[in-house]
């Protein structure tokens, strides 16, 4: 290791340098661009095999070498509602959503603070995507909102009847 003498007592080592040199070029690979983001919004009781979206269009991957989708490891829900072809990279239905089942409603704690309480939490299931060409890699995000049917019957409070 060759140590270079700075002004004033400093030493910076060739290694070190090296080291910030590997740090930059790494550092092209953890831009935003290469940390990507694609939202998609779908229906709940879609039935399987309905497409949602196309990572390879959505994600601005049209140019260049044609990439590879892989769905990296998660945690929840599981199984993935969803799937990515690993060619072409269209995001479809696995099986038929069901918002109520991927999002478990909160307890009803009653309403006062909430600004709406006629508003239903958003429901969101996100994911990972590896896209790899031969010459760069890179992770795509993936955020879909199931969409609310309005498949449940509705309740209302007991038959009350007051005159003025």
């Amino acid at each position: 290791m060759r140590v270079v003498k700075l002004s004033g007592g400093l030493e910076l080592a060739t290694t070190f340098r090296m080291i910030v040199v590997v740090v930059c070029l790494l550092a092209e690979h953890i831009t935003p661009a290469a940390q990507s983001r694609v939202a998609y919004a779908v229906f709940e009781g879609q039935p399987a095999n309905t497409f949602v979206g196309d990572l390879r269009r959505d994600g601005n991957l049209t140019d260049g070498p044609r990439p590879t989708f892989l769905i990296r490891g998660r945690r929840r829900p599981s199984p993935l509602p969803f799937s990515v072809n690993r060619g072409s990279g269209v995001v479809r239905t696995a099986d038929v959503l069901d918002r109520e089942e991927l999002c478990p409603p909160a307890p009803d704690w009653g309403t006062s603070g909430s600004a709406d309480p006629d508003s239903e939490p958003q429901c969101q299931v996100n994911f990972e995507v590896s896209v790899t060409t031969a010459t760069s890699s890179r992770i795509l995000r993936v955020d879909v909102e199931i969409l609310d049917l309005n498949d449940n019957a509705p309740t209302f409070p007991e038959n009350q009847v007051s005159r003025v």
